[in-house]
């Protein structure tokens, strides 16, 4: 300020300074008292979503989308934005709801959120991952064992819960039966699937029958190893935990080791019925035993000389076969047999086609060695036997021996 003389007054010179910087919202004015700008204005616009937002939604437990990455634009100033998401459990580990927030915020603390609410769900139940037949036949000796399966569940990392059954059904009069085997899986959630294999059983020789010549009971050293009559017409029929009954009853069965006794048994026809009691192969096998009171010796069988040998292995004329030998007429038996220069070359006692018989090895004398092979060709046997009456009968011929 410089004194003018002229006027009587300062004369007052200077430069107004530069207005300052504003945003968008803003306005400077010069304030001459003040010699100053004033700054005017407020931000209160909040800044706005772009594009479409992620509505409302129900999914399935295993279709739950990831979070949208969404973006905001604002008047003036940068734009921010931050997600968060809040888990609301539900009434399994597998049904909730998720609530995912997005808020937009600018530089002057305006802003703005989008909230989505996400039900989740689970309706599907466990599936099979493991292939196996669902129907089965086969006899009862080869029966499958239970398939190892395995269970995959979308939803959940937890184990599935397998409740497994199998029901047998009684044997049918045919000498059937039916396993049926059933798994039922579940999920967390009470979602469950039904998966059953059905084994169509059939059981050979479900019944059977036999029968023993007629028992007199009137003598008392009778009787009837019905155990061993099963083995030798059923081989491993019987097991250690069968059971007999008898039809009409008798006390003549031994119930706990098979033996019949026929002595004072009332003349009839009695069927014995042994059930093995095997609980994957049962079977029953009916015996007939008839018992009279005459107690007469029936006659014995004739004589069967076969006088062909070839003990070659092949299971036919393997030894020199007597049939009907062992009968009661012809027990006290001697057996010879000579080469053809008359060389005695085998003799037996009491011969019974099993272990006293000529297989066509030597029994040893000063000209052939004991257990070699005789030669092929034609032997003379001698067979002397005492008949029921005590008197001893003769019968000789050509064997012929081949291999």
């Amino acid at each position: 300020a410089t004194w003018n003389p002229t006027s009587c007054d300062y004369d007052v010179t200077g430069t107004q300074p530069t207005a300052p910087t504003v945003l968008c919202y803003q306005t400077a004015t010069w304030n001459p008292t003040s010699c100053d700008y004033d700054v005017t204005g407020i931000d209160t616009t909040v800044p706005s979503f772009v594009g479409s937002l992620p509505s409302n939604i129900v999914v399935e437990c295993s279709n739950i989308p990831v979070p949208d990455v969404l973006t905001a634009t604002d008047t003036c100033g940068i734009v921010s934005i931050s997600f968060s998401e809040q888990k609301i459990n539900g009434t399994c580990a597998n049904d909730y709801v998720l609530i995912r927030e997005w808020i937009a915020t600018d530089s002057y603390g305006n802003s703005v959120s989008h909230t989505q609410t996400i039900t989740v769900v689970d309706t599907t139940a466990p599936q099979l991952l493991t292939a196996y037949s669902s129907v089965v036949n086969v006899t009862c000796n080869a029966i499958p064992l239970k398939p190892q399966l395995s269970f995959q569940d979308d939803c959940s990392t937890l184990p599935v819960n397998v409740a497994y059954n199998e029901i047998t059904s009684p044997v049918a009069a045919n000498g059937t039966y039916t396993i049926t085997r059933a798994w039922i899986v579940s999920d967390a959630c009470g979602n469950s699937n039904n998966f059953a294999q059905t084994i169509n059983v059939t059981i050979s020789n479900f019944t059977q029958a036999t029968s023993v010549p007629s028992q007199c009971n009137d003598d008392i050293s009778l009787s009837v190893d019905l155990i061993n009559k099963l083995d030798t017409d059923f081989p491993g029929v019987t097991s250690s935990i069968g059971t007999w009954t008898v039809n009409p009853s008798t006390p003549g069965l031994n119930t706990t080791t098979g033996i019949f006794t026929p002595m004072g048994v009332p003349v009839g026809n009695y069927v014995v019925t042994y059930s093995n009691n095997d609980p994957v192969c049962p079977s029953t096998v009916a015996i007939t035993i008839p018992v009279d009171d005459t107690c007469v010796v029936k006659p014995c069988n004739s004589l069967n000389i076969h006088n062909a040998v070839t003990p070659n292995g092949d299971g036919m004329n393997e030894y020199f076969d007597i049939e009907n030998i062992t009968e009661d007429c012809y027990k006290d038996n001697t057996v010879e047999i000579y080469n053809r220069w008359g060389v005695k070359v085998f003799d037996v006692d009491d011969y019974d086609n099993e272990i006293r018989v000529f297989r066509g090895l030597s029994e040893g004398r000063t000209t052939v060695k004991e257990a070699s092979e005789l030669p092929t060709g034609t032997y003379f046997y001698i067979l002397k036997y005492k008949g029921s009456e005590g008197n001893y009968t003769t019968k000789n011929g050509y064997l012929y021996l081949s291999r």
